[in-house]
């Protein structure tokens, strides 16, 4: 697979919207942000870790700041309003789409090596499945741009988890960095998935948004 961090300019109905920015916290934000996300993370979620839907929590849902502390919610919201900004500008600067992003849908995302299961029962839990091919519009035709906020890095922190679109002529990858937000056209022309992590936990924040 072909690394990405932007794609070759062409008119927009004839290419997927992917963008790729590093360091996209801003300057305001705690120098530590993306640690105080993964610990509050591990914390709503300490009590669940088997979950047959993995490791997420809804950073935006009613009483969030009972589970993650109020810190941490200040912080994803504040991260998701900053990347809907972001995403905004860069669409009309490369793409010269002009889209309003409105509400939005999120979750903190904790993958571990074993959520599939392998290592303690001998066979895969479909439900758990995340590296399963998907596009995302497909269950919420809403969605019209997906977002994964990295809050921790490929090959330091798990080995795996890379993010792969599935192109007709190959997969493109995307490895995971802390600080690096990737964005995309939620369509069918962004078919993709996670690859299934070998060792390690990976952390994220990821966004859906709607168009107004």
């Amino acid at each position: 697979p072909s690394s990405a961090s932007s794609i070759p300019s062409a008119p927009v109905a004839q290419r997927p919207i992917r963008i790729v920015i590093d360091d996209v916290l801003p300057s305001s934000f705690p120098s530590d942000a993306t640690k105080r996300l993964r610990q509050a993370t591990r914390l709503a979620l300490g009590s669940d870790p088997h979950s047959c839907r993995g490791r997420i929590f809804p950073p935006l849902s009613p009483g969030a700041a009972d589970c993650l502390g109020e810190e941490a919610v200040i912080l994803a919201t504040a991260a998701i309003s900053n990347v809907r900004s972001i995403i905004m500008a860069k669409l009309q600067a490369e793409y010269k789409v002009s889209m309003q992003l409105g509400g939005a849908e999120a979750l903190l995302q904790w993958l571990h090596f074993d959520d599939l299961g392998e290592a303690s029962t001998g066979e895969p839990l479909p439900s758990r499945a995340y590296c399963q091919r998907h596009v995302d519009a497909v269950n919420r035709p809403h969605y019209a741009i997906s977002t994964i906020l990295y809050l921790n890095t490929h090959g330091r922190d798990f080995q795996g988890g890379r993010l792969l679109f599935h192109d007709d002529d190959g997969d493109m990858e995307v490895l995971p960095k802390e600080g690096r937000l990737v964005a995309f056209s939620s369509g069918p022309e962004n078919p993709h998935s996670v690859e299934r992590l070998r060792s390690g936990e990976r952390f994220a924040l990821s966004t859906w948004f709607q168009s107004q």
